[in-house]
């Protein structure tokens, strides 16, 4: 695992605590200044298959 400065679209992540294999669907901007805001917005399958997404500080992840 590695860095996560270097996250874009499509990269395999998940958080430091532990928890499902993601991936990185979009680096969010700030509706204000458009420039990146250290959000990310990931998708993962739960244990029933269905598709869940949540917003992550980039902070919080590692990549795969």
């Amino acid at each position: 695992m590695s860095d996560n400065a270097e996250l874009k679209e499509g990269d395999v992540v998940e958080l430091k605590t532990g928890g499902p294999t993601m991936v990185v669907n979009e680096l969010l901007k700030s509706p204000h200044s458009g420039h990146f805001n250290n959000q990310v917005l990931c998708k993962w399958f739960d244990s029933s298959d269905e598709v869940k997404e949540a917003e992550f500080h980039i902070r919080t992840l590692i990549k795969n």
